[in-house]
């Protein structure tokens, strides 16, 4: 859809799912969208401690490059962390490094039990101007 409208997304990669389906990854990379960290894992750094949590996402970091070495370093990476909590102590040392993307409407696409219309009409509701819209690609 992206493409028949010209249209470029943000996709905040798992790393773990960066190497699973890699060729999708470099699709993305070749058509141009921006690519971000969502932690090697999905972890929930609200349950994991500061430096497990840190060393995943360092490790999708490497897995985004390691993929296509040709793709641009940018001067701040951008994160998105899953699960959209995290510790203080996380929080202080990635905000140094990173620039947070906190998303606020989830879609739901998710959730194989509700329709594509209940998704769409989820999303239609919640969204507002400058809303950050989460869809799964997996």
């Amino acid at each position: 859809m992206l493409k028949e409208f010209n249209a470029k997304a943000a996709f905040f990669c798992v790393g773990a799912n960066i190497e699973k389906y890699h060729e999708i990854y470099r699709q993305l990379i070749s058509e141009g969208h921006a690519i971000g960290n969502h932690t090697y894992d999905h972890l929930n750094g609200w349950k994991t401690s500061t430096k497990e949590y840190l060393e995943n996402v360092y490790r999708c970091d490497s897995t985004i490059k390691s993929q296509v070495p040709s793709l641009k370093s940018q001067e701040k990476k951008n994160i998105s962390p899953s699960i959209r909590r995290m510790k203080l102590p996380q929080y202080s040392i990635l905000n140094t490094q990173y620039s947070l993307i906190m998303w606020d409407v989830l879609s739901g696409d998710f959730d194989q039990t509700i329709s594509e219309e209940k998704c769409l009409k989820n999303v239609l509701a919640k969204t507002r101007e400058g809303s950050i819209v989460v869809f799964t690609t997996v």
